[in-house]
């Protein structure tokens, strides 16, 4: 879940969500661990091979999020996809560090 949708739904809950109990927020799309490190790959543009330590436990195979109460009461929804989302962290990041704003060593 990108930041800025984050932030809308934490802007609408004052107005819209107060004293109706936990409203969750999230994406219903499942996401594997493989198919996000293939989508950070992508957004890199480097030629990155992904590996996975397969002696270690595997874990859940995805998870997502029911966030019916949130776009009922908050009239909120995911305005931000996944790999739009990582596009845009990684941009900024990238940026950050060749401006040297992060400090950052291979």
């Amino acid at each position: 879940l990108f930041v800025g949708d984050v932030v809308d739904a934490q802007l609408r809950l004052p107005l819209k969500g107060m004293g109706v109990g936990p409203i969750q927020i999230g994406t219903a799309t499942q996401t594997t661990i493989a198919e996000l490190a293939s989508m950070i790959v992508e957004v890199s543009e480097k030629d990155i091979q992904i590996k996975f330590d397969l002696d270690k436990p595997e874990g859940d195979g995805g998870r997502s999020g029911d966030y019916n109460k949130a776009n009922k009461l908050l009239d909120w929804d995911v305005y931000t996809l996944l790999q739009d989302g990582l596009k845009q962290t990684y941009d900024w990041a990238e940026n950050q560090i060749l401006m040297n704003k992060i400090d950052f060593e291979v």
